[in-house]
């Protein structure tokens, strides 16, 4: 502040008053910048390296122009609910980043029957996710001697028409009851108690990558879904699904609440699951 002669003690106080009004918008300025980082997604060097909906549609496209000789699979269970169709894509791009080669999702029903399922259709056509990019159990010789490696995503127990693959399978990610013990050959085994596949299959991204919109909405979908939208009144939802989701929302707007954006998904799966037009 600065002082005149003339009026001196005037202008020292009100020198003192500018200094503290400049001192309270600090600090409200403050508060609001960490408000914002609170919500922000992390970005720690851990957190470098994106996860794109451009990166998820090229490694899909090109996976299945080598699906006849992919050497290995992720692949969901029979049901092909929302859940395992959206685990055995992102887990399988998740991979591949990772340096796992020719490692292809395949969806564990016929392609006839994706019609079926109207919210996962809806979910992929929100990602720009073309059924003719998808890879389904009809479009591959699960007994091709070119097959080696089997990851599932959303159980740990193959039917028995698919039991023929149990010493290939090498990976599982799973939130059932652990029913894996002919599976003899696991090097990875993460079965959970949780609500989602999807949970788990976040959970090991978040660890090494941030995502963008679209892959987040891709998982959380999936995770509202199958908790209906976070119900903590039965047992289904844990304390990790909402963890996780509270992460995956903060991809998709961080400056809309987690209600509001779980609200906002949970309602589009329901409208089109039930979508009878």
């Amino acid at each position: 502040f600065f002082i005149l002669k003339v009026s001196g003690k005037q202008l020292l106080f009100g020198g003192i008053a500018v200094l503290c009004l400049v001192g309270i918008f600090q600090v409200f300025k403050f508060i609001s910048l960490s408000s914002q980082l609170k919500r922000a997604p992390l970005t720690s060097s851990k957190m470098s390296k994106v996860l794109t909906r451009k990166g998820l549609l090229q490694y899909i496209q090109s996976s299945k122009a080598l699906s006849a000789s992919s050497r290995q699979i992720v692949l969901g269970n029979e049901s092909g609910d929302l859940d395992s169709s959206i685990s055995s894509i992102v887990y399988s791009y998740f991979l591949s980043v990772n340096g796992k080669d020719e490692i292809l999702p395949v969806l564990n029903y016929p392609s006839s029957d994706f019609v079926l399922r109207p919210e996962t259709k809806a979910m992929f056509d929100k990602s720009n996710i073309r059924s003719s990019d998808l890879v389904f159990k009809d479009q591959i010789d699960f007994q091709s001697s070119n097959l080696e490696y089997v990851y599932l995503v959303d159980h740990n127990r193959l039917s028995r028409s698919q039991s023929f693959l149990a010493p290939k399978v090498i990976s599982v990610i799973d939130h059932h009851v652990d029913e894996s013990d002919s599976l003899v050959n696991l090097k990875y085994k993460k079965i959970e108690t949780v609500g989602s596949a999807c949970t788990i299959v976040a959970e090991d991204i978040l660890k090494e990558y941030s995502l963008d919109e679209s892959i987040a909405t891709l998982l959380l979908s999936a995770i509202l879904s199958d908790t209906f939208n976070l119900d903590t009144n039965g047992d289904r939802t844990t304390d990790k699904d909402i963890h996780i989701a509270k992460q995956l929302a903060s991809f998709i707007n961080p400056n809309e609440s987690e209600k509001n954006v779980y609200s906002s998904i949970f309602e589009y799966v329901e409208t089109a699951k039930y979508d009878t037009s």
